[in-house]
């Protein structure tokens, strides 16, 4: 029997070569528009697609934790200038009597995510962390970095350049690092070392997954690869 029911849900989904194709353009269009216009265009763009239903968001704290939190898309569009958040639960920032502290947007750094991974239906964006005067918060360290950055091209006419070098260790089991024994530890996947991967075995499958998600979302990766440690 045909089922003429639409499906419940319909959000977006946009295959692995385009997704690139739409970050990469993202990321030459940070380096040469102007970030009000860049703002413009994101806003009309997710006025427009009805497919999107949230905003991720993301910052780190001072030991460089990453943190995420998703806005709906409607509320941001229209709260983007006062985007509070309680600062006293993230470790390093404010104390509880000043908790307040609030979110500036980075519109220039938006990323389309893979749907399979992330969830249909979403982008997710840096935010600055900001202080009551609306001043970068000073345990925002991509913000500070930002400022200095800044002053550096202001005062010299330097340019610096970074780069991701993501590291990580895979362990045996869904779940493992929530059900951590300290007596035990963790069981690794793999011990082989530096380079030793073999053909489809799980540490390469989980390589090569996290490598094309990566790629989709614009990281332009070199090589992908196991690290000395286990």
């Amino acid at each position: 029997m045909k089922d003429d029911n639409p499906p419940l849900k319909n959000f977006l989904e946009i295959p692995y070569g385009e997704l690139e194709e739409m970050n990469l353009k993202a990321k030459e269009d940070q380096q040469t528009q102007d970030v009000k216009e860049l703002e413009t265009r994101y806003r009309l763009y997710l006025q427009k697609e009805k497919m999107i239903k949230a905003v991720t968001l993301c910052f780190t704290d001072i030991e460089g934790r990453f943190h995420m939190l998703d806005y709906d898309k409607k509320y941001l569009l229209e709260s983007s200038s006062n985007l509070t958040f309680d600062g006293s639960s993230i470790r390093g920032f404010t104390a509880l009597h000043e908790s307040d502290l609030r979110l500036g947007v980075d519109w220039s750094s938006i990323v389309w995510l893979p749907s399979d991974i992330f969830g249909g239906g979403k982008v997710i964006m840096f935010a600055d962390v900001l202080n009551r005067d609306r001043d970068i918060y000073e345990s925002d360290f991509r913000g500070q970095l930002k400022l200095y950055l800044k002053k550096l091209k202001n005062k010299e006419n330097l340019t610096a350049f970074s780069a991701t070098e993501i590291e990580g260790f895979l362990v045996e089991g869904a779940g493992a690092e929530q059900s951590f024994d300290e007596d035990i530890g963790f069981k690794l996947i793999s011990t082989g070392g530096y380079y030793h991967s073999l053909p489809l075995d799980r540490l390469r499958r989980f390589i090569d997954g996290a490598a094309e998600a990566q790629r989709a979302m614009g990281f332009k990766n070199e090589k992908d690869h196991p690290e000395v440690a286990p």
